[in-house]
C-alpha cells in the first residue's frame, strides 16, 4: 500500500468522528489484508490475484483464532 492512499486520507478526515475502536479495527483489517496481498504475491508471483489475498486473509484470521483458543485452553488447565 502506498504511503499516501485513500484509506489513510479517509482516516484523517474521520478523525474524532468515529469511535476509536472502529478506527483501530479498520486499520487492523486493512493492514492484515495488505500483508495477505504481499503473501499472495510471494507465493503466486506474477499470477497473484486479489482473491488469493482474500483467501490468505481468511486463513490468517482462522490461524489467529486457533492459536488464541489453544492458548486459552492451556491457561485453563
Amino acid at each position: 500500500m502506498k504511503i499516501n492512499n485513500p484509506f489513510d486520507r479517509m482516516l484523517d478526515n474521520y478523525k474524532g468522528h468515529i469511535p476509536e475502536s472502529v478506527r483501530d479495527a479498520a486499520i487492523y483489517v486493512t493492514d492484515t489484508l495488505d500483508l495477505a496481498w504481499a503473501a499472495a504475491q510471494s507465493v503466486f508471483e506474477e499470477e497473484a490475484k486479489p482473491e488469493h489475498a482474500l483467501k490468505i486473509l481468511e486463513l490468517f484470521l482462522l490461524e489467529k483464532n486457533n492459536r488464541e483458543t489453544r492458548d486459552q485452553e492451556t491457561n485453563d488447565i
